[in-house]
């Protein structure tokens, strides 16, 4: 890491520098909050709708906070929930955070996944529904958001944001119960400073990231040399035949793209031979 780089811009406006700043401390970063609106780039309320990828979401934000400080670098992460990436059947929760980099102009990505613990969303027909909620069990470390959808064109209202106690839930539900004939429902509150589980995964991408920063690029010397893909061909410990499961693990810089390969040891499990297993 090079010596003069002593502060980074976070953009964020939900607490993240409670995550970031001690694990950069940690290298030497100082981490100073951009106070831009990060809502700009996409909300899980869908008021705002994201435009392109997680990562080139996290990296606008990092560009966005850096030049609002007029610093070299910037630190940013965007979430997303879907199916799990190894569970699919699963809500997942995947964190990707970026370092950038201006004046040695690159970027470094890291990103963590999680099967999600965050409530489920549930539409509201009769006030007596919120009884049976999840949300009660959770607040008020994870809040609530309470939103109405026009039925035909899905269009949808955020009534309440970061409710967090089941009288403002039922009031607020109530409310929006009496303006029918739109659907009542009540989802979690996805911001990062209202939702504990979402914090634990940007966490680990953090400290990720943090220890990839930690490995310098033997050729540019630039920070961030760590694993970009694996190559499969490991071959089967029965047959010899080479399957599915990595048998190299490519090393490389986001600046100068240099690439190495670290040959995995040992042997596949012919659980996962086509020809052992077929």
């Amino acid at each position: 890491m090079s010596p003069e780089i002593t502060r980074a811009a976070l953009a964020t406006k939900h607490g993240k520098e409670s995550i970031f700043s001690p694990a950069f401390a940690d290298i030497g970063i100082v981490v100073t909050v951009a106070e831009i609106d990060t809502d700009q780039f996409g909300t899980f309320a869908g008021e705002v709708e994201r435009q392109g990828s997680p990562r080139e979401t996290a990296e606008r934000k990092a560009r966005a906070g850096l030049e609002a400080l007029g610093l070299s670098v910037g630190l940013a992460s965007e979430g997303s929930f879907g199916p799990h990436p190894s569970t699919p059947f699963l809500l997942g929760d995947t964190e990707v955070v970026v370092y950038v980099d201006t004046e040695l102009d690159y970027s470094v990505f890291e990103v963590a996944s999680s099967i999600s613990a965050v409530p489920p969303a549930k539409v509201i027909v009769d006030i007596a529904d919120v009884d049976s909620l999840k949300f009660t069990n959770v607040f008020p470390e994870q809040r609530a958001i309470v939103v109405t959808e026009e039925p035909q064109t899905k269009s949808r209202t955020v009534l309440a944001k970061g409710i967090d106690n089941v009288d403002e839930l039922r009031n607020t539900v109530a409310q929006a119960l009496a303006a029918q004939p739109h659907t009542v429902i009540v989802e979690p509150d996805l911001r990062a400073h209202h939702c504990p589980d979402r914090r634990k995964v940007i966490g680990t991408a953090v400290d990720r990231l943090v220890q990839r920063l930690r490995v310098s690029c033997p050729e540019c010397n630039a920070a961030g040399f760590g694993p970009v893909r694996t190559t499969p061909g490991l071959r089967c410990g029965l047959c010899g035949l080479p399957t599915s499961l990595p048998a190299l693990d490519v090393m490389g810089c986001a600046r100068c793209g240099l690439e190495t390969e670290i040959a995995r040891s040992g042997e596949a499990d012919p659980t996962f031979c086509d020809r052992c297993n077929p």
